[in-house]
């Protein structure tokens, strides 16, 4: 795996990157550490309402089945199942982010090729488990062993895919993209963690917030792997706020 340093030039095209990224963010406060409920509409454009990982009409009845919609911070208009296979759909949760691909155009084998390939680096952060790391310990080991699977995995490509399908096709990605996959392995994980966006080194810039036992922690994949550390590892907010100025 070749690891090279965020030129200026690719910190810069990052900004370009997280267009789409925060316009997702405004549609899914979650990502951003907001608060739900969340509103959609179904497909006779009647509101349906996202609390407590269930769907709802806005008679408070259970909406089941079917698709639900909602227009983003570019005004186009989004549209996702709520079932697949006899199983509601999340969309604060992992799952999702296969779903957000499903707007890109990319065919089936390609779709069950990237889960095929996220459920084999899953894996191996499931079996991770250094000897009397237990409980919160044993998350943190497992989630600093995450980010440096991601960068084995990745690499830093400023033109490279920024959704999870993609990237884990291409392997390649930006700082958008590492953070999307560390989210989705640490939401598989059941912790609740998001993207952060913000400044950093001159230029907008993504990374990760994740709680364990309800105490926010930060990390940013991608400066791992370029800079060759594991320094920004589950910092505190005062920590990755040194060099990282947070948007939300």
């Amino acid at each position: 795996m070749k690891r090279t340093m965020l030129t200026s030039r690719a910190r810069l095209l990052c900004t370009v990157a997280m267009t789409t990224q925060l316009a997702m963010s405004a549609a899914f406060p979650a990502w951003a550490s907001r608060a739900i409920p969340e509103q959609f509409t179904d497909v006779n454009n009647h509101a349906v309402t996202y609390a407590d990982r269930a769907f709802s009409h806005a008679d408070g009845s259970e909406f089941t089945s079917g698709t639900v919609s909602y227009v983003d911070g570019n005004g186009q208009l989004n549209t996702f199942a709520v079932w697949r296979d006899g199983k509601m759909i999340d969309p604060y949760g992992w799952d999702f982010s296969f779903y957000q691909s499903t707007q890109q155009g990319y065919s089936s084998v390609q779709i069950q090729a990237a889960r095929d390939r996220f459920e084999q680096i899953y894996a191996q952060v499931e079996a991770y488990a250094p000897e009397g790391a237990t409980g919160s310990d044993l998350t943190r080991a497992r989630l600093d062993y995450a980010c440096d699977l991601i960068g084995k995995e990745l690499t830093y490509n400023f033109n490279g895919a920024r959704d999870i399908v993609g990237l884990l096709g291409s392997k390649q990605t930006q700082c958008v993209g590492y953070s999307i996959l560390y989210m989705t392995i640490a939401k598989r994980m059941g912790l609740e963690a998001g993207v952060m966006y913000g400044d950093s080194l001159g230029a907008n810039h993504a990374w990760n917030y994740v709680k364990i036992d309800g105490v926010t922690y930060y990390t940013d994949c991608t400066y791992n792997d370029s800079m060759r550390t594991t320094k920004y590892n589950l910092l505190t907010k005062e920590a990755m706020a040194r060099d990282h100025t947070f948007y939300n």
